[in-house]
């Protein structure tokens, strides 16, 4: 279960560095 949480705790941060490389640019 923890290592799940931390998985999507890691997409999550993922999908937001991109969203905001795509606002950036």
């Amino acid at each position: 279960m923890d290592k799940k949480n931390k998985k999507r705790t890691g997409i999550d941060m993922f999908q937001f560095f991109l969203l905001e490389d795509f606002i950036s640019i």
